[in-house]
């Protein structure tokens, strides 16, 4: 091997001694490694009881729900759960999804409904990304993905689109609608928690991926962008939930008060 690929490769220009081989030998002898480093381990980092409680219940891909807790399944599941695109109405259960732009809603007899398509006084939906149902208002509300994204509100009794507001340029993949504090909360791409209001007016944001212990575990930084992480919210506790190949992950707890967050929940590596 040529000097120059050494120095363009491997940014040296010396070398003082080089073995290969052809075929890879049939024992690899790797010495332990001994280290106090705990972050180390594949088992890190360890998960920690929440100090706040938090109950909620997660869709899977039959339409069913499963009672989950920042802790796991609050019975054993082995259950395939969806991540995005899907919201259900607290008071009708009636199951809508986001197809194309438009909302596709389920009824208990199976029968399928689409919604019109946006208003062209309202911004095009670039990419829509996540769909959840307000129960104080009985709206559904969407939120865009790409360019300044918007989050739009939808009435599903007269099948009419009421407004779209900014997210302002924040590429929010994941929405869910708090009823205790009456506003949305979103996830973004960049890691951030962002806040509209009730009526979809954006409010404020924060990044807080970087205070989830264990987080850049789950992807690789350095090719592609982490799944969305689903969000629950109920007051200033906040649950983000990895899901990956339809199955939870990992759970984070987050605490907007505290600015306090914590890995509360991993799936067992069999």
């Amino acid at each position: 091997m040529s000097s120059k690929i050494w120095e363009v490769h491997f940014s040296t220009n010396h070398v003082d001694y080089f073995s290969g081989s052809y075929k890879i030998a049939t024992q690899i002898v790797v010495s332990p490694v001994d280290s106090v480093n705990k972050k180390l381990s594949l088992d890190w980092p360890p998960v920690e009881k929440p100090t706040k409680d938090l109950s909620f219940r997660l869709l899977t891909i039959n339409n069913d729900f499963v009672e989950w807790t920042l802790q796991g399944p609050k019975a054993d599941s082995k259950s395939a759960y969806v991540n995005q695109g899907v919201a259900v109405s607290t008071k009708s259960n009636i199951i809508y999804k986001l197809q194309n732009g438009k909302i596709e809603s389920i009824d208990k007899s199976g029968a399928k409904h689409s919604s019109s398509a946006v208003p062209q006084n309202l911004p095009e939906i670039s990419w829509g990304t996540d769909i959840t149902y307000d129960s104080k208002r009985d709206l559904l509300s969407i939120i865009s993905f790409g360019g300044e994204g918007y989050l739009y509100r939808y009435f599903p009794a007269k099948d009419a689109w009421l407004d779209a507001y900014s997210a302002q340029n924040h590429d929010i993949n994941s929405i869910f609608y708090d009823e205790t504090m009456d506003r949305y909360v979103g996830w973004s791409a960049s890691g951030e928690i962002v806040i509209f209001s009730g009526e979809g007016a954006y409010l404020k944001s924060k990044r807080v991926a970087d205070k989830l212990v264990g987080y850049g575990r789950i992807y690789d930084r350095n090719n592609y962008r982490a799944s969305p992480l689903k969000v629950i919210a109920n007051g200033d506790s906040i649950a983000l939930i990895a899901i990956s190949g339809r199955s939870v992950t990992h759970i984070w707890s987050y605490d907007v008060s505290s600015d306090r967050a914590m890995l509360t929940y991993k799936a067992s590596a069999n």
